[in-house]
């Protein structure tokens, strides 16, 4: 499934696809940003849900702590 790629294309810490339904045109896609879930990661200052979730490395996302370890 390509979504998960999508963020390191669009150099974003996240990208949510989702079917629109309430666009009054019905264009082929729309746009919306908005803040990602989770902390900023203090190495690659991703914002990722998974940051504090190790106790050894609280300030790291998961991704981090995998390189880290």
């Amino acid at each position: 499934h390509y979504e998960q790629d999508l963020p390191g294309l669009f150099i974003v810490s996240q990208v949510e696809l989702k079917k629109a339904t309430h666009l009054p045109h019905d264009p082929d896609f729309a746009v919306e940003v908005v803040k990602a879930d989770g902390k900023k990661c203090v190495r690659c200052w991703n914002y990722r849900p998974a940051v504090g979730a190790d106790a050894v490395h609280p300030d790291l996302c998961d991704r981090c702590v995998e390189a880290v370890a």
